[in-house]
């Protein structure tokens, strides 16, 4: 009688002792949260934080989409953001299309050397729709670029991200970095292939951070079939995905200071039209998210797209059969598989 009373005793104080240590852990969780929301809507001017608390606490991640739609698609753009030529030109176009229900996600690369029409009547490469948006309406170039690529691969995108590189270091810094496999080994020289590498890649898994992750991503001109376009997706995809990873673990979720100070990072890197309790409801979203769940591909590897040269004789890319429709159908397809 007197060890079962032991005993129930005990199982209460472990019953009490885990309801303490569940609460501390979502008083960290709402606090860190909470932090976060303040510095994106300080970062983003958006007024009225409590209406995004609000909002962010009844959302259970199905309602970031349309009251008609089951999928989000956001549009990530990427600028060199390094004081280089073209500082304007997109080095990255991504489509990122999120079914909530399932919480399957699609990464699409949409390649920049895509020769597309232009709403004056001319064709030119897509990297440079951010530029030209830019000079018509400053602080327009986002939406711009937008409209011209849903109008090429003809899915509804709801909003977009244009992310400056230098912002991403520091993000992938603030996690602690990220732990990213690397294929095949590679060594870039550059384009001038000089005698000295611009960096140097060995094959398996490494821990790379803020600075080494940016020239992994962006990497252009490495041997050992990593100087094309289509192998730098496929690097741009390993390190999105290394860092949600790191964004959810327990180091980064539990500690209110990382959470703050992620918030304000992600804001300094990244220009967006979605609402802070937007992003982090889809942050959260992204949670449930397991790597067998993510697409990961891009027009050329669809075989949508095919290589040629245009009158200058500079590379660029076409639709294949020269007909948009074919990757309308194509990204329709892959959306609708989510």
């Amino acid at each position: 009688m007197l060890n079962g009373w032991r005993w129930g005793r005990s199982l209460r104080g472990v019953l009490i002792a885990a309801a303490a240590l569940a609460a501390v852990v979502a008083l960290l969780l709402a606090t860190g949260v909470l932090l976060a929301l303040l510095q994106l809507g300080r970062t983003f001017g958006t007024r009225g934080l409590l209406t995004q608390v609000i909002r962010f606490a009844r959302s259970d991640g199905q309602d970031v989409t349309g009251p008609s739609q089951e999928h989000i698609s956001i549009l990530l753009l990427g600028l060199p953001g390094d004081g280089g030529q073209a500082p304007l030109l997109t080095d990255t176009l991504m489509l990122i299309s999120v079914q909530p229900a399932t919480a399957r996600v699609l990464l699409l690369s949409i390649p920049r050397d895509l020769l597309v029409p232009y709403p004056d009547g001319g064709w030119r490469k897509l990297n440079a729709a951010y530029r030209i948006g830019e000079a018509a309406a400053p602080g327009h170039g986002a939406a711009f670029a937008t409209n011209i690529v849903g109008s090429i691969i003809g899915v509804p995108i709801d909003g977009y991200a244009v992310v400056d590189f230098p912002g991403v270091r520091r993000v992938v810094d603030d996690v602690g970095g990220v732990r990213i496999h690397v294929d095949r080994w590679f060594v870039d020289y550059g384009s001038l292939q000089g005698a000295v590498p611009v960096c140097a890649f060995a094959h398996g898994w490494q821990w790379l951070d803020g600075e080494r992750a940016l020239i992994f991503a962006r990497s252009r001109f490495g041997n050992n079939f990593e100087g094309s376009d289509f192998a730098r997706m496929r690097r741009q995809h390993k390190v999105l995905l290394a860092l949600h990873e790191r964004l959810h673990a327990p180091g980064v979720l539990l500690n209110p200071f990382t959470m703050a100070r992620l918030g304000g990072a992600i804001g300094n890197a990244v220009r967006t039209n979605l609402e802070p309790w937007q992003i982090v409801a889809l942050w959260r979203l992204s949670g449930r998210v397991r790597a067998a769940d993510v697409i990961r591909t891009s027009l050329a590897a669809e075989g949508l797209v095919s290589e040629a040269r245009d009158v200058d004789n500079r590379y660029v890319l076409h639709p294949r059969d020269g007909d948009f429709a074919t990757i309308r159908e194509g990204v329709a397809r892959l959306v609708r598989d989510l």
